[in-house]
């Protein structure tokens, strides 16, 4: 007996069958990542950069209400005004660690709970930080070679400054006035600033970047980012932001080459550990130093 209506239901699947088929006889669809080298398939993009960039900025605001808040505890204990506590050196340089500390923790438990979200385990490794592509015995003379080689850019950024000196101190220099500011910035510098910058410009920018505009324009455009975004510090000092521009290129390009953060990281710690060399030797061990502001 005729089914007109069994028929008809079997006419209507009939594309989606159709399409069943051809797509099982095609077998699963290419990953489109799959031309990009390893440590350019991450699992996040522009919106996620975007995010970090808000989280950036409360986190601002959040570290500056903070330290401010205990900065009026402590005035009112002391019976001062709080704006005269904060002109106080030692002060200043307090301010700036907890504020870049609690920035610093804030972007990284942002990256970590993006990281797990995206199904990836392995927190440090998704980030770049993996080991530089040759045998394990070598790694240790690349790392000490990338320790040596920022080191080395420290010297010739410094030997570069020579050439145009700024006509009033850049805001930096207002952590340099004493001794415990100094170690105070010091700590900050090299124990924690290598560390969240790398992870966060060579690690989690880098490679958005260079998936979208390329390996080389990743390159520049990370370089100039991490260049400008020091910029506060050096307000006025103008060559020094370029000179850092140029210093973030040449991380960039470690990170590109060796395809992880890890010999990137050693180069901007040799590059943080020699500013201070150079600026003990120049003090005679921080014994000559400017008048604080």
């Amino acid at each position: 007996m005729w089914d007109s209506e069994n028929t008809s239901d079997n006419l209507a699947r009939a594309p989606e069958s159709a399409e069943g088929n051809i797509s099982a006889l095609q077998g699963p669809q290419p990953n489109p990542d799959v031309h990009l080298p390893e440590d350019l398939r991450v699992p996040w993009g522009w919106a996620d950069l975007l995010l970090l960039l808000g989280i950036f900025v409360v986190a601002l605001v959040i570290s500056s209400l903070a330290v401010g808040a205990g900065l009026t505890l402590i005035a009112d204990a002391r019976g001062t005004d709080p704006q005269q506590l904060f002109s106080q050196p030692n002060v200043r340089t307090v301010v700036l660690v907890l504020q870049q500390t609690v920035t610093f923790a804030l972007l990284f438990a942002y990256l970590f709970v993006r990281v797990r979200m995206a199904g990836a385990t392995a927190f440090w490794r998704t980030l770049g930080w993996r080991g530089a592509p040759v045998g394990e015995r070598m790694r240790p003379a690349i790392y000490l070679l990338s320790l040596f080689g920022g080191a080395v850019v420290a010297i010739l950024v410094q030997l570069a400054s020579l050439l145009h000196r700024p006509e009033t101190p850049p805001p930096i220099e207002q952590f340099f006035r004493t001794r415990e500011s100094i170690f105070l910035t010091m700590g900050l510098a090299i124990g924690l600033a290598p560390l969240a910058e790398e992870t966060i410009f060579r690690g989690f920018l880098y490679p958005v970047l260079a998936r979208s505009f390329g390996i080389r324009a990743g390159v520049l455009l990370t370089g100039a980012l991490f260049g400008f975004s020091h910029a506060a510090q050096l307000w006025g000092a103008w060559w020094q932001v370029v000179l850092l521009v140029l210093v973030g290129l040449a991380f960039t390009t470690l990170r590109a080459v060796a395809g992880s953060v890890t010999p990137a990281y050693f180069a901007h710690l040799g590059y943080n550990s020699a500013l201070f060399v150079q600026f003990y030797a120049a003090t005679n061990g921080f014994r000559n130093l400017p008048a604080p502001l």
